[in-house]
């Protein structure tokens, strides 16, 4: 079983990297083929959280295979917080953009200027300015920006400079698995029956990401949603052990060589198999990493 999730892991790193190749390829080719789409942007309430307490982590599960990164469980005592009901969209992102959020260097982080002048970052990635106008490439076509999917391809930097702008944070990576569990309660957000193509947007089943509005039937008990598959979400913290960690000497490079360097998302994404990911999974990706399908949702900060 650890083979083949190990597989899985390689098989989403292909999809992404494709999916990246497939894109280096020259407006001219690509100006003939423009899609339109037109939408009403979604109002992207906060939903108050109430307070309690979350085991978080996982311990030893006969019926799972458990991470050494994801043990063992500890309580942790969640204080109330508003988060967004869905990830940040397409919409919301472009907002960012219009407002010259990339230019503005109080909006950004010394890290965060340090690698949007490496990485001459200007925009998100495939995202293209055509005559004052922003698409976004997408393999064979370019679409019009101006839909209710969830921002995608964006790294932890970006995500941080649109919180600054916008005057929110990052959810923290206890708040992610507290409302993902139904505040403890259960193994997912929608309760305890495994994941289906009904509940989430998983096993690449559409190819891509679909609007956050979709999946209904997944949401959590706050009707907070689509907290499982279709993008994975950047969290606050730096990736670190938990309390008592002890590292698992079969796969041993699973999570120690990354300890104090990547950010934590959770969730999983459209090309995640239903297996792999779950509330306790701790994915982690280097803090300017674009090209894997990672977004982001926010906190109101605490007045």
């Amino acid at each position: 079983m650890l083979s083949i999730l190990h597989n899985d892991m390689h098989n989403e790193n292909y999809n992404f990297t494709l999916y990246y190749f497939k894109n280096i390829i020259s407006e001219k080719n690509l100006l003939s083929n423009i899609k339109i789409t037109k939408e009403i942007p979604l109002e992207n309430s906060f939903i108050n959280i109430p307070s309690g307490f979350l085991h978080q982590g996982s311990d030893i599960n006969k019926n799972r295979i458990i991470f050494d990164n994801e043990t063992p469980s500890f309580l942790v005592k969640i204080n109330e917080f508003k988060v967004s009901k869905y990830p940040i969209t397409e919409y919301q992102f472009l907002e960012f953009v219009l407002n010259n959020g990339y230019n503005n260097i109080k909006y950004w982080s010394k890290k965060g200027l340090s690698w949007k002048k490496t990485h001459n970052i200007k925009n998100p990635l495939y995202w293209l300015n055509i005559n004052n106008e922003w698409y976004r490439k997408h393999i064979n076509s370019i679409y019009k920006i101006g839909s209710n999917l969830p921002i995608c391809n964006i790294s932890w930097y970006e995500a941080e400079a649109y919180c600054n702008w916008k005057n929110v944070r990052f959810i923290n990576e206890y708040e992610w698995e507290y409302i993902s569990t139904n505040l403890g309660r259960n193994t997912y957000p929608w309760g305890d029956n495994e994941p289906t193509n009904d509940l989430c947007n998983i096993n690449n089943k559409y190819k891509y990401c679909v609007d956050v509005n979709l999946y209904k039937k997944g949401e959590n008990r706050n009707g907070v949603s689509q907290l499982m598959g279709n993008i994975w979400e950047w969290c606050e913290e730096v990736f670190y052990p938990y309390p008592n960690f002890t590292i698992d000497y079969v796969y041993r490079e699973m999570s120690y060589p990354f300890f104090g360097e990547k950010k934590i998302c959770r969730g999983g994404c459209f090309c995640v198999n239903d297996y792999l990911v779950h509330p306790k999974y701790r994915n982690s990706q280097d803090p300017g990493c674009q090209i894997q399908y990672i977004g982001f949702r926010v906190c109101l900060k605490s007045s």
